[in-house]
């Protein structure tokens, strides 16, 4: 949370101070059927991930290239063995030899 002097200089630089919690999923349910989607809805106790991203392609990839650099190198491994259509190592045995980050690792 901001101190108040803080929050009053954001906001007169038309900065919106906002507050973000952060909650480790107990579990993922792929898409529950209709009346049990409704009772987790209902319950208040679930969230919801509707799967929709809002970045592109290219801030994905600069984005990694910026602060995973490792990740980035193998994505760009798959995307040209994609393109020639040769066989290689799948992308969860890729992912398996990418040395974990101390934000993937909490």
């Amino acid at each position: 949370m901001l101190h108040p002097r803080r929050r009053a200089a954001a906001a007169a630089q038309g900065v919106k101070p906002y507050k973000t919690t952060f909650y480790r999923a107990e579990r993922f349910v792929e898409k529950p059927h209709f009346d049990k989607a409704l009772e987790y809805v209902n319950s208040g106790h679930y969230r919801w991930n509707a799967g929709m991203f809002i970045w592109g392609f290219v801030t994905v990839t600069e984005g990694l290239q910026k602060h995973q650099p490792e990740l980035y190198e193998a994505c760009q491994r798959w995307f040209k063995a994609r393109t020639t259509r040769r066989s290689s190592p799948s992308a969860g045995e890729r992912i398996s030899r990418i040395k974990k980050s101390p934000s993937t690792t909490r």
